[in-house]
């Protein structure tokens, strides 16, 4: 039997290749550039939305930032909705829409002529 010699400088090179290629071809499929970076901001526009809602309110200092928060986060979880139906991920966009219609309220309530 002949012993048969393998060159692990060219199996791995055709791994990483495979690999890239692979990388490469999942990045197509999202519906938008995914980047670390813009997750992590995103979730700071949402804590921010988040804070922006709670603290006015509770110090009563510059009121008008709570319904300004409020249609921040309407426009961000109006985004997150489209992206999460472009994912086909049905369960996140039931989640996405609750919190945008309970922003909208809060502008709505807040805004309005009757403001509470």
């Amino acid at each position: 039997m002949a012993e048969q010699r393998v060159d692990v400088r060219e199996v791995e090179v055709e791994v990483r290749e495979r690999v890239l290629e692979e990388v490469v071809m999942r990045r197509h499929d999202l519906p938008f550039p995914a980047r670390l970076g813009h997750r992590a901001s995103i979730g700071a526009f949402e804590i921010l939305g988040a804070i922006g809602l709670i603290v006015p309110a509770v110090t009563g200092i510059a009121p008008i930032l709570v319904p300004l928060a409020a249609l921040g986060l309407v426009v961000v979880m109006l985004g997150a909705a489209v992206v999460h139906t472009r994912r086909k991920e049905s369960q996140v966009v039931i989640f996405n829409v609750i919190l945008l219609l309970l922003a909208a309220v809060v502008a709505w309530g807040r805004f309005g002529p009757y403001a509470f």
